[in-house]
């Protein structure tokens, strides 16, 4: 999935009632396929990553982590909680590519993103992300500038 660049057109997706949603097919996502979902550090938006990619995430928050350690930014103490953090709250378990392209977003996602029957998508070059609405991709994007 996701491969080295995926192409989707920024795009509502609907949330069923059993809080699944189909991955467009322009990230070629196969049956099967497992899916992990993690929030953006600052819990924003969600982002899907394959497992591959995933890995490599959380490897580059890890390498951050350390960088800040060995500079003395951070003690022994705020390592561990900025690891906890990372695992504890930005990551959940796996999710696996039905036949119909389609995931289950974790019940804490939806609740925590207040997410209704429609989520805004944006594919990212390895990865897809998640927003509530529009706006809130829109009000991000004006913080990142």
């Amino acid at each position: 999935m996701f491969g080295e660049e995926i192409i989707v057109t920024n795009r509502l997706l609907k949330l069923d009632p059993k809080k699944r949603i189909t991955i467009p097919a322009e990230t070629k996502v196969e049956f099967g396929e497992k899916i992990y979902p993690m929030f953006s550090p600052l819990r924003e938006y969600l982002i899907l990553y394959n497992e591959q990619d995933f890995l490599k995430a959380i490897e580059a928050y890890r390498n951050l982590f350390d960088r800040y350690r060995q500079e003395g930014k951070v003690d022994a103490k705020k390592y561990r909680n900025l690891l906890r953090y990372l695992y504890a709250t930005l990551c959940f378990a796996e999710e696996q590519v039905d036949k119909q392209h389609r995931i289950v977003l974790p019940k804490s996602v939806v609740e925590q993103m207040k997410l209704n029957s429609t989520i805004f998508a944006v594919g990212r070059q390895n990865h897809l992300e998640l927003y509530k609405d529009e706006a809130s991709y829109q009000s991000i994007l004006s913080k990142r500038k």
